[in-house]
């Protein structure tokens, strides 16, 4: 991995949490509070990231707004969408594959699901580079 990770929910609590146990696990983390926010750190020619998770209901700019703008001008990164069951249906999910998204997963769930769709998404994206 190169890059790291960037996780975007405009829950504080939720961002923390899930930040904190990735960055335990060895990952490099950085937190957005909203879609508007990461699409700023996305565009900086600094930052790199391998995995962006995003919540899909956000203000400024949602999940599938920022996984759209990235596919033109990050596509190679991994994008993992999370959403309240009330959210997760099959219009959502459709469209966020449509988009690129390497997974779509309920909210909540358990750090061990999302774990495993981490390693997943980057050692996929490891392949692809080589």
């Amino acid at each position: 991995m190169t890059g790291g990770i960037l996780v975007v929910d405009d829950s504080e609590g939720t961002r923390t949490l899930v930040a904190g146990l990735l960055s335990a696990r060895g990952y490099r983390v950085t937190t957005a509070p909203d879609g508007l926010f990461a699409w700023r750190l996305l565009q900086q020619s600094s930052a790199s990231y391998d995995l962006v998770i995003t919540d899909v209901v956000m203000p400024s700019m949602n999940g599938i707004e920022l996984l759209e703008k990235m596919r033109t001008t990050c596509p190679w990164t991994r994008v993992v969408l999370v959403t309240g069951q009330g959210y997760l249906n099959n219009a959502i999910t459709a469209r966020a594959y449509a988009l690129g998204a390497f997974a779509v997963l309920p909210k909540p769930c358990s750090f061990e699901q999302l774990h495993d769709t981490v390693k997943r998404a980057l050692l996929h994206s490891a392949a692809t580079e080589e």
